[in-house]
């Protein structure tokens, strides 16, 4: 058959199989008089093949060689290498689904704040939450080498990295404080940094587990200056409010019986601030319990 009908035959274009021709990687099976090329139908098995090679990632310098080796042991090899570079795709693509899925839950909750509460920035609520897992890094606030802290902060993310070549992982913006550093009013001394680590994940016994139960959360929003960021300020404004909070679980009765976990659920930088809203998310129980 001509070019133009094996071309509609196996859905691909005649500037294909020319450039196929020309770089030797399927040649029609003859090309007549009139200089018409020529191919038979069993090349359309020929094409098929070199198609499903594409789509699983070999380049057409890697289709050549395999067409002209046919050496088993090189064939498994190269596939073995594209399954492993599809795998590190896919995990790609989770990741990103897992931020987006992340993103969207801080909306969602923000949205659920607004539906519960006239005003959404400085308000509570007691819930229940299941049971979550948790890498987490401490932060040495208390050093007076702001180098150090940032060692800390890309220890992490080496962490994190490494972990989510492994694991199907989000990564949202989760600060942890100890239970005894929020009880003490030391929050400096007990302060991490976290990300969550979903529970399909394999080998969750090496990752920190938060117990499911009743949750205090508070939905805050600060403004501040870009040259003046609060974690390295004395009168830093998160702690203020964590001081404050302790007072407001006294008033209501409730006792914190774990870690404190703060997340962000919104962030905005404009040239000279940054404007952030935060969830504080307590395990509390009743006093009189």
């Amino acid at each position: 058959m001509y070019a133009g009908k094996f071309a509609q035959v196996c859905q691909t274009t005649k500037d294909t199989l020319r450039h196929y021709d020309e770089i030797g990687l399927l040649k029609p099976a003859s090309i007549n008089e009139n200089g018409y090329r020529v191919y038979s139908a069993s090349q359309i098995i020929d094409f098929l093949t070199i198609a499903s090679l594409q789509e699983a990632g070999c380049s057409l310098e890697e289709i050549r060689n395999f067409q002209k080796q046919h050496d088993p042991t090189m064939t498994l090899q190269l596939f073995n290498s594209k399954k492993a570079e599809i795998e590190a795709k896919a995990r790609e693509i989770e990741r990103k689904r897992q931020l987006i899925e992340s993103a969207i839950a801080s909306l969602q909750t923000q949205e659920e704040w607004q539906s519960e509460k006239s005003d959404c920035a400085n308000s509570w609520r007691l819930v229940e939450e299941g049971e979550s897992y948790f890498l987490s890094t401490k932060i040495p606030l208390q050093s007076s080498n702001p180098e150090e802290l940032f060692l800390k902060i890309a220890e992490h993310e080496r962490s994190l990295k490494k972990e989510s070549e492994r694991s199907k992982q989000s990564l949202p913006n989760l600060y942890k404080v100890g239970k005894d550093a929020f009880l003490n009013g030391s929050y400096e001394s007990d302060f991490s940094l976290c990300s969550e680590i979903p529970e399909s994940t394999v080998n969750l016994d090496k990752y920190e587990k938060r117990q499911a139960g009743l949750r205090f959360q508070s939905m805050h929003r600060f403004s501040f200056d870009k040259t003046d960021e609060p974690i390295f300020q004395e009168d830093n404004p998160l702690f203020a409010l964590l001081s404050d909070t302790k007072e407001l679980l006294r008033e209501n009765g409730l006792e914190i019986c774990g870690e404190l976990l703060i997340k962000e659920t919104s962030t905005h930088v404009s040239p000279g601030s940054h404007e952030v809203q935060i969830m504080l998310d307590i395990p509390v129980e009743h006093k009189n319990k």
